[in-house]
């Protein structure tokens, strides 16, 4: 499932919503990019999310 969930959705989600508050598209491609303690923090939270949802979704599917 992780898989199904890549960074660079996330890099062009910041840049569709955050630019439209301020923040450069420079700035967040440069965090994608170049920051590597950004992209080790975001690949844990995307595994988070990821184990989270698939937790919820077995429950869910034990339900029926």
């Amino acid at each position: 499932m992780e898989k199904g969930l890549p960074q660079h959705l996330f890099e062009s989600l910041c840049i569709d919503h955050l630019q439209r508050h301020g923040a450069s598209k420079k700035a967040i491609t440069r965090a994608f990019d170049d920051d590597v303690e950004f992209q080790e923090r975001m690949a844990e939270h995307i595994r988070y999310m990821v184990e989270t949802i698939a937790h919820h979704q077995v429950d869910i599917d034990s339900e029926v």
